[in-house]
């Protein structure tokens, strides 16, 4: 199986962001994430299930580049996700 250039990239950040994830923005994880070499540029899109006021603010605090809330539709998040990439929704 062929994998290309942009597979690998995925893969390889992913195994760097995996354990990094999976924790709040409000550890700085965000900020750690931006850290790493040739990530800074990856847009982090924070997804809330707490929806508390002053969350937004926090999150954009912690360098993330949007933030969603939950519930929101597949489709709200795949405009968000094209809107990075340069794509129209």
């Amino acid at each position: 199986m062929h994998t290309s250039a942009t597979e690998e990239r995925v893969r390889s950040n992913q195994e760097r962001v995996g354990p990094l994830a999976r924790k709040s923005f409000e550890g700085g994880v965000d900020r750690q994430i931006k850290a790493l070499p040739g990530l800074a540029a990856i847009p982090i899109i924070a997804v809330s299930s707490f929806a508390m006021k002053g969350d937004e603010k926090k999150a954009r605090a912690a360098r993330c580049d949007d933030y969603v809330t939950k519930p929101y539709s597949p489709a709200q998040l795949l405009r968000t996700i094209r809107g990075f990439l340069g794509e129209k929704a």
